[in-house]
């Protein structure tokens, strides 16, 4: 059935396969949602392309593809660095072309959503086993909007501090 509004009595359940380095094993915990919306914490969620490359380095037999991680933003930064970049965001503005300015609320924590088979992907629990062994289940950031505004590809994105 589709909705156009969410019902009060809507919840956010998340299972968690057992996969070692996760805060949960083999359970089903309860997320957050914003009021009146479908998001599962947040409403912008980003990734660099430096994350995934960095995660496929490590993993090399996966599929870091970004539609795993379902982004609202693919950000490739201009340095062509392969580490977990936006680890070092949280508590900056993400500022997008002339108008748009996100605040980074928190790092990412990642679920076996991103491990599921998808667009071509096949199942691969190891997606997510590499996550955790090597950036504590993190993969992107949350952020809110400051201020809204148009996007388009090949915007200019730079970080601006929260001061």
């Amino acid at each position: 059935q589709l909705l156009s509004s969410v019902p009060e009595s809507a919840s956010l359940d998340q299972y968690w396969p057992s996969v070692e380095g996760t805060a949960h094993q083999e359970a089903v915990t309860q997320l957050f949602m914003p009021p009146g919306t479908f998001f599962d914490s947040c409403s912008i969620h980003a990734i660099t392309t430096a994350t995934l490359a960095r995660l496929q380095e490590l993993y090399p037999d996966g599929s870091f593809a970004p539609c795993r991680f379902r982004p609202n933003l693919l950000i490739k930064p201009v340095s062509g660095e392969t580490t977990f970049i936006e680890n070092d965001w949280v508590g900056g503005i993400l500022a997008i072309g002339p108008e748009v300015r996100l605040s980074i609320d928190t790092a990412c924590p990642r679920c076996v959503v991103t491990t599921l088979a998808q667009s071509g992907l096949s199942n691969d629990l190891n997606i997510l086993r590499t996550v955790a062994q090597h950036n504590q289940v993190i993969a992107g950031i949350r952020a809110s909007v400051l201020q809204g505004g148009t996007i388009s590809c090949n915007d200019s994105i730079w970080l601006e501090s929260a001061d």
